[in-house]
């Protein structure tokens, strides 16, 4: 049983995913609860491939939750369906930009997957996913806790703020070449 008082009850370390020390009492029916660093366990990523993986990246530490995903597809296998883990965790709203380089896509929001269809057209495969970006009215209604740490961890709260912070690192850059 790990705690916060004792880690693992191994060597004091505490590297556990889970706690119970971590769930919060008064929403015991939280999925969530008891985890941590979910945000790195809970990840996008391809868990069934009609081909061969070449690269696959998440960043679960970005505003955008962006999954890149390239592959190769085998003329071996009988299918063109490739399907992506895409956890409500990092896609709680249910809005994502995506980018495909050919053929078609599905998202079962109930399954959490995302179902790419290649077409025959090409071998090599792209596929890109992220939050859907929101606009500036939408980030003023944005204040539940998973929320404000994405806020404090970029310091980024709104569109303007982005650009404002693109433009200081424009300027700094400017002044020491």
């Amino acid at each position: 049983d790990n705690s916060n008082a004792y880690g693992d009850l191994w060597n004091i370390e505490d590297l556990s995913i889970f706690s119970k020390d971590q769930i919060n009492a008064d929403n015991n029916k939280d999925l969530h609860g008891g985890g941590r660093c979910l945000p790195v366990v809970i990840r996008a990523y391809a868990y069934k491939t009609a081909g061969i993986p070449m690269k696959m990246s998440f960043d679960p530490y970005v505003r955008d939750r962006k999954f890149t995903f390239t592959f190769q597809s085998d003329a071996t296998v009988n299918s063109n369906e490739t399907v992506i883990f895409l956890p409500s965790f990092h896609y709680p709203e249910q809005k994502v930009n995506v980018m495909i380089s050919d053929g078609h896509y599905e998202i079962d929001w109930e399954n959490q997957t995302f179902k790419y269809f290649h077409s025959n057209s090409r071998t090599t495969h792209h596929i890109q996913i992220s939050r859907a970006r929101k606009t500036g009215s939408e980030y003023d209604a944005l204040k539940t806790s998973e929320q404000r740490e994405e806020i404090e961890m970029t310091g980024i709260e709104t569109p303007e703020d982005a650009e404002k912070s693109v433009e200081k690192a424009r300027n700094k850059h400017l002044d020491t070449a």
